[in-house]
């Protein structure tokens, strides 16, 4: 049984190899970061601006992807389910 870590690193790999060099890096730095904060609190209580800080990107970068943390939550989510 894998550990969660190696979980999260495997997820944020298959998610960057998949899109291009700079938007895989941000699609990577948000997932890791927001698997790391589920593991600390409920997901209904992290905010966009915490998650964008411990992605170490802008907020601009995040809406330009995703529409909010659920939509971000549901792609995780699908690329887990399809690998």
């Amino acid at each position: 049984m894998q550990k969660h870590s190696e979980k999260r690193a495997k997820i944020g790999t298959k998610i960057g190899t998949k899109l291009n060099a700079k938007m895989g890096l941000h699609y990577m730095s948000v997932t890791k970061a927001l698997i790391e904060m589920m593991e600390e609190m409920p997901f209904e209580d992290i905010k966009v601006k915490e998650l964008c800080d411990r992605a170490m990107i802008r907020k601009s970068t995040f809406y330009k992807h995703f529409a909010d943390k659920y939509e971000l939550l549901a792609f995780i989510v699908k690329e887990v389910i399809n690998d």
